[in-house]
């Protein structure tokens, strides 16, 4: 049984949906914005909650994939932890380079 169990926890580790990763990236990226933006930049871009930044980064993010043909889970994961370990002294807009692994054989590559 407990071999099982273990058996059951290694495959939900392995396993992270792309829909998961742009939920999760979608919530670290607005959780960041609405910390540690000033008021400003948060009004340029229409943001007065986490629910309308969301809104709007959600469908941004969501077509990072479109003409990939391959998704990389392990760096989903790593890009999610390098999300969440970002700063307010980390102040531009700008993803972690370990994002970029994220999809992978996009169009012309």
């Amino acid at each position: 049984m407990r071999a099982m169990w273990l058996l059951v926890l290694g495959l939900g580790a392995c396993s992270f949906p792309t829909e998961d990763f742009v939920y999760e990236a979608t919530v670290s990226d607005c959780t960041w914005a609405m910390d540690c933006l000033e008021d400003d930049v948060l009004t340029f871009y229409g943001w007065d909650s986490q629910e309308t930044c969301q809104e709007d980064r959600g469908p941004v993010l969501s077509a990072l994939s479109v003409g990939c043909a391959e998704y990389e889970k392990r760096a989903a994961k790593d890009c999610i932890e390098a999300l969440e370990a970002r700063t307010c002294g980390d102040a531009e807009i700008t993803w972690p380079s370990v994002c970029d692994g994220v999809y992978t054989s996009c169009g012309a590559e």
